[in-house]
């Protein structure tokens, strides 16, 4: 598919419309604080279709070297496309690894992935979280529809409430996982630590994270020697206030200093996603 700002660019599923909302959310990681310039060192985790990694290769000018990690096939599919066809991808370096990324412990565990084969941006480890953001999405967005028909008075309050209801309950999850194409599949799994111990890296500028849930697995697949060399870190996270203080108190105690943001993009989806933004 053609963008006339990122060149032509491999997709799955993705309309034109969708591609560029993509787009608009990756732009919410620099808005953030991420900053990258030419000879960049960027790992790209929850790598997706590789729009983070156009993004990034942009901004350096293609002079940039990634290193990406996508779990589902199709999504790694075109992603191993991009990073050899687009243009602002070609001229780079740069490795992709089709696994996730946990924790020392179930690395070399293969583990259940779900892919929403509609949907495949929402794809997770953890089903359970991610149907509970699917609720908080059809809640804000019944009550949405309520308020474009509140000429119909108290048939307002019965359309509010069914399209709330959509995916609630064992009926309303089976419609759920039907409508979103939701299929289980086995990924391998490994440590950043691990895979990076085979490469030449002496300086990370940027690790960027958006792994459905998974963040803190990921972050305790990192040793001391290798958080040495990290010199930034975005993170999408579920906003949710626990977890979010774990993670805020984890980046600190690595020497970063870490600020906290809402994701407009996510909020325009009703959900209580944030941005957290750590640097040297």
């Amino acid at each position: 598919m053609e963008n006339t700002d990122h060149g032509r660019v491999a997709t799955v599923l993705e309309s034109n419309a969708e591609l560029q909302t993509m787009f608009l959310e990756v732009q919410e990681y620099f808005d953030a604080g991420a900053s990258l310039s030419r000879g960049a060192t960027v790992l790209d985790v929850g790598a997706n279709i590789g729009t983070f990694a156009i993004s990034a290769a942009k901004r350096c000018e293609g002079d940039v070297r990634l290193f990406c990690f996508e779990p589902v096939p199709p999504l790694f599919g075109a992603l191993e496309r991009n990073l050899r066809e687009n243009q602002w991808l070609t001229p780079g370096t740069h490795r992709a690894f089709n696994m996730a990324l946990s924790t020392p412990e179930e690395a070399g565990i293969p583990c259940d992935f779900y892919y929403f084969r509609r949907f495949p941006r929402d794809s997770t480890m953890d089903i359970e979280q991610k149907r509970a953001e699917f609720e908080e999405f059809f809640a804000v967005q019944g009550a949405r529809a309520g308020r474009a028909v509140r000429f119909l008075g108290p048939g307002a309050k019965l359309i509010a409430g069914a399209v709330s209801a959509l995916p609630r309950g064992p009926a309303g999850r089976w419609l759920s996982d039907k409508v979103t194409g939701l299929e289980k599949i086995k990924v391998a799994r490994s440590t950043l630590t691990d895979v990076l111990s085979k490469e030449q890296v002496p300086q990370i500028d940027l690790l960027k994270l958006d792994v459905e849930g998974a963040e803190d697995k990921v972050l305790a697949g990192i040793d001391d020697s290798l958080w040495g060399r990290i010199q930034q870190v975005v993170v999408e996270s579920d906003g949710a206030e626990e977890h979010t203080r774990a993670l805020v108190s984890l980046l600190e105690g690595k020497g970063l200093t870490v600020r906290v943001l809402s994701s407009p993009s996510m909020v325009e989806r009703g959900l209580k996603n944030v941005l957290i933004y750590a640097s040297r």
